[in-house]
């Protein structure tokens, strides 16, 4: 990540794992693709990793 990145987006990599709502996959790019339809999300500080209830929510609707 890059380095203007906040503290918390740089160490928030050892706490994400990848996510999978149906058939979608959301995984950050430094894990291995998740999912019959995998998504890689660069998670900052304007970009969840898809893990939070309302997302998830979306997901199912989206799948």
């Amino acid at each position: 990540m890059p380095d203007s990145l906040p503290d918390w987006a740089r160490t928030q990599r050892e706490w994400l794992r990848p996510t999978v709502v149906g058939r979608l996959g959301i995984h950050p790019p430094w894990f291995d693709p998740v999912g019959e339809v995998p998504v890689s999300i660069d998670p900052g500080p304007t970009f969840g990793h898809g893990a939070h209830p309302t997302t998830a929510l979306v997901l199912a609707e989206v799948d």
